[in-house]
């Protein structure tokens, strides 16, 4: 395994609204140094069972696999839906946790073809096009006001640093 795999892991948690009947999975935005290792493995690699052309930001996509892993092993999901047969799944999170909710929820969505997203000022440059499209089938992102991740991604940064250069010479 690459170093950084075992670091890249989003703390999440699952929670039950029984007043909406949800299952509820929040994944928790950047706040530690392990999670700024996982906003910075930013190449992008194919989201598995889809086509060639469904790519992620690949730091985000191991830490989805990595939560939808723990959730198999640890019979998370099952257990909530085996009490709450009748209650649908929602997958949310902020900022680092938008993107790795809104990835995980492509991982989740075979077994759960109802489940809902709410990705809460995701970063720039998550998803390829082809993925964005279908992503809006059970996706819903929001943006507030100037939320600084929502404009971050590796070309931003890019341009960033070719502007300071620029400046400078």
């Amino acid at each position: 395994k690459q170093w950084y795999q075992r670091r890249v892991r989003a703390s999440f948690y699952v929670a039950v609204d029984h007043e909406r009947q949800k299952i509820i999975l929040t994944v928790r935005g950047t706040l530690s140094l392990q999670d700024v290792i996982t906003d910075m493995v930013c190449d992008t690699e194919i989201i598995p069972g889809y086509s060639e052309d469904f790519l992620a930001h690949k730091g985000m996509l191991i830490s989805a696999r990595n939560i939808r892993d723990a959730c198999l092993e640890n019979n998370v999901l099952t257990r909530a839906y085996e009490r709450y047969p009748d209650y649908s799944l929602l997958v949310l999170g902020h900022s680092l946790g938008a993107g790795t909710a809104a990835i995980l929820s492509f991982l989740l969505l075979p077994e759960y073809p109802n489940l809902q997203c709410f990705a809460y000022g995701p970063p720039g440059g998550l998803l390829s096009v082809p993925a964005v499209e279908k992503s809006r089938e059970f996706v819903v992102s929001t943006v507030v006001d100037v939320e600084f991740s929502t404009r971050l991604s590796l070309n931003s940064i890019q341009e960033l640093r070719d502007a300071v250069l620029r400046a400078i010479q």
